[in-house]
């Protein structure tokens, strides 16, 4: 594995930003999305949403 910089988040007002108010900016990686998709099959939880569309 690969060792990168990880980082850990806590605070409920930062979770919302990034999760809610500035999700474009956080996008997954190809790597969860891959996961996901093996996972759950292709649907919701595999997409990436078109940021072009917001």
């Amino acid at each position: 594995m690969i060792q990168r910089p990880m980082l850990y988040v806590s605070d409920p007002k930062a979770i919302h930003s990034i999760l809610v108010k500035d999700e474009p900016f956080y996008q997954e990686s190809p790597a969860f999305t891959e996961v996901a998709r093996v996972s759950f099959g292709p649907g919701l939880l595999s997409t990436l949403a078109d940021s072009a569309s917001r």
